[in-house]
């Protein structure tokens, strides 16, 4: 047996080549099928064993900051995660091959060269993790960081040992042996390990029960003929108000109140409305996604997650999203006559001592223009005082004209 199938002999044992990768260096990439066939054969292979392990963070995060999510969900996010990792690693292993290929001057001489080589790849394959992880737009929790930098860090180990396998035989033309690295198969361990990791993705969906909604807080009322309007100012800042002398005639008693901590504007509105930090309302976003046949809506998606943005359903939060009651809520629940306009995650009702309009209305009213959102839930909110008499009114101005 010469040299060469003792190599193939031993690879074929060790699950790396199926068909003599070795012939890569004898064949013209521009002009050879079978050149191509095996490549996109072997960057298939590391593709769809890089994708197991590349999905696993991306979906431990979204699994911390949209807790809780179903199995079918967290399921879906998974395969979704999966597909969009695939693309990325087979594109990059064909690449990388090319440019070993056709650089004579980049030839990889020792096994020392091939992991320089695999390390550089894994590194071109969390740039994309970390771009997904920075467009969210709210910082990591603690638990976030560990999960997802732990699992970041098995994702990069794995990916310099599958990339090495996939450009292995680029070692085994040079030195006619193989590294120390794959004396040993690798498939079936990392294989293995990766269905251990992604079945502890579906803990949390079976082993915690879903937090319920809280009862509202009980506030004890008592009639007066007095009336209170909250109105609430998108962008209209302490220093702003100063510096309109006719603003500050007509609120004298103004003082600035102490800054709200929210990762994000609708976070901070909602705390204003409901008189609980955002770890306790819940909402986080404008809008979310709902994957298909979810039953959830998933408030925190990274802005730079195309793939999830592409394949969901993209629809405004409804009220339900929160977990606390707004202020005027509660006051209508003790027969308090209430108005609410354009306020966040609020839809259209009438029931009983509250007349709440929500922001689909005034944004459909206003017809794309910017400037009569603010002119449309103002004129709306003062005609339903006038017509109901609200005992407490409130209206959210975006303030898209300050």
């Amino acid at each position: 047996m010469t040299d060469v199938e003792s190599l193939r002999e031993q690879l074929r044992e060790r699950g790396y080549l199926k068909h003599g990768i070795e012939r890569w260096f004898a064949l013209d990439p521009w002009s050879s099928r079978a050149f191509w066939a095996e490549l996109a054969i072997v960057a298939a292979k590391a593709a769809t064993l890089v994708a197991l392990f590349g999905a696993l963070p991306c979906v431990a995060i979204m699994l911390v900051r949209n807790h809780p999510l179903s199995a079918v969900e967290t399921f879906e996010l998974f395969v979704i995660d999966s597909l969009a990792w695939s693309v990325i690693a087979f594109a990059i292993v064909i690449v990388v091959a090319l440019l070993l290929k056709i650089r004579p001057e980049l030839p990889i001489e020792t096994s020392r060269g091939l992991l320089a080589v695999s390390i550089a790849t894994s590194g071109l394959l969390i740039v994309p993790l970390a771009i997904w992880w920075y467009g969210f737009d709210s910082m990591p929790s603690t638990l976030e960081l560990l999960a997802g930098g732990a699992l970041a860090a098995i994702f990069f180990v794995v990916a310099t040992i599958v990339v090495s396998a996939a450009l292995l035989s680029f070692t085994i033309y040079e030195l006619k042996r193989i590294p120390a690295i794959h004396q040993k198969p690798r498939g079936i361990p990392l294989a293995a390990g990766a269905a251990i990791l992604i079945a502890l993705l579906f803990i949390p969906a079976y082993a915690m029960p879903e937090r319920q909604v809280s009862a509202p807080l009980q506030v004890v009322t008592t009639p007066v003929e007095r009336s209170v309007a909250l109105v609430a100012v998108d962008g209209l800042s302490d220093e702003i108000i100063r510096s309109r002398l006719d603003l500050m005639r007509e609120f004298a008693s103004v003082e600035a109140t102490p800054t709200i901590i929210a990762p994000s504007t609708t976070e901070r509105w909602a705390s204003v409305g409901t008189g609980v930090p955002a770890s306790l309302h819940g909402v986080r976003a404008v809008e979310g996604v709902r994957l298909f046949g979810g039953t959830h809506v998933l408030q925190s998606v990274s802005r730079a997650d195309v793939v999830l943005r592409a394949l969901a359903t993209r629809q405004p939060l409804p009220p339900t999203i929160r977990r606390r009651d707004y202020l005027w809520e509660i006051f209508s629940t003790r027969g308090v006559r209430s108005l609410a306009v354009n306020w966040w995650t609020a839809a259209d009702a009438k029931s009983g001592a509250l007349d709440s309009i929500g922001q689909q209305t005034i944004f459909g009213a206003a017809r794309s223009d910017a400037l009569g959102v603010d002119i449309g839930a103002t004129r709306r909110f003062l005609r339903e005082v006038d017509a109901g008499h609200a005992q407490f009114a409130t209206v959210y101005l975006p303030a898209l004209d300050i």
